[in-house]
């Protein structure tokens, strides 16, 4: 090595040019040098190492880098993901709310009354059975119920009548459910008297009002004209709510009528009438027999 200085100054221009030589060409550079290519993606100057083989023979507007190849994927990945989760999310939310609405629906008063006459109505079905073809000919041509508990069949139209029914809560609308709590109370000989004529503060709360079987008979001579029959009794025993004393609760009266106003509401508004309940449900007179 020479000792001159410029000897020295060679030395270093070389020097520095060996360790360019695979370094990336600067943004100022007119002209890429030899051996690399620039990404369309990161606007870098890069060896063509940093390449495909499939990428080095795209144009430049479209050639990428397999660094950003790889970060274009992972980004779409993590974008897929949360798309798939977010729309897992929406499906569980979807599916809890129609599981709560469908168990909503089977705990309503209506649900319970219709279950018990179904159980009731399999528990007979080894009677049924052996009915004659010509009993079941006249059961199937007859218009009236043979049971109190009879099966469902699609309501009538009930042409110039308020509704009774909200389909979608499987239950009576409030002032269906008012009158039918008025008529329990009318019945009731244990509570206050109707018609209701003192504050709601002083009368009894539904849960406190029951039927014992004398005020049922007098509820069954208002409507049909003669008392239940013991096995119409043992009916209503076996299907609707009782309190621990075996007396008829206002909520199992209610569960009656939904049954019957589903089945047959031709016959519910029979009752109205005789009860003194006009087509708007309007009391007009009243009726304890």
């Amino acid at each position: 090595m020479s000792d001159t200085p410029a000897a020295a100054a060679t030395d270093a221009a070389a020097t520095e040019a060996a360790t360019n030589c695979n370094a990336a060409p600067s943004a100022s550079s007119s002209a890429p040098q030899p051996g690399f290519r620039s990404c369309s993606l990161c606007h870098r100057s890069l060896h063509q190492s940093a390449f495909s083989s499939k990428q080095l023979k795209n144009p430049a507007h479209s050639r990428k880098c397999m660094e950003c190849i790889v970060t274009a994927t992972e980004n779409a990945s993590k974008q897929s993901n949360s798309t798939a989760a977010a729309t897992t999310s929406t499906q569980s939310t979807s599916d809890v709310s129609a599981a709560n609405a469908k168990k909503k629906k089977a705990n309503t008063p209506g649900a319970v009354a219709r279950e018990r006459a179904a159980a009731r109505k399999a528990a007979q079905g080894s009677s049924s059975s052996s009915s004659s073809s010509s009993s079941k000919s006249a059961s199937t041509t007859s218009s009236t119920p043979d049971s109190i508990f009879s099966a469902p069949r699609k309501s009538r139209d009930q042409s110039g009548k308020v509704s009774l029914l909200d389909d979608d809560e499987d239950w009576f609308l409030p002032k269906a459910e008012a009158v039918l709590e008025e008529i329990f109370r009318r019945f009731d000989s244990h509570h206050q008297p109707f018609p209701m004529t003192d504050s709601a503060q002083s009368l009894p709360k539904r849960e406190e009002l029951y039927w014992e079987e004398n005020d049922l008979q007098s509820f069954a001579l208002a409507t049909n004209g003669r008392k239940f029959t013991k096995d119409e009794l043992n009916e209503v025993r076996m299907n609707l709510e009782h309190d621990d004393k075996g007396r008829l609760t206002c909520q199992g009266f209610m569960c009656f009528y939904h049954l019957q106003t589903t089945s047959h509401p031709d016959e519910t508004w029979k009752d109205l009438k005789k009860l003194g309940y006009d087509k708007e449900l309007k009391l007009k007179y009243t009726n304890n027999q």
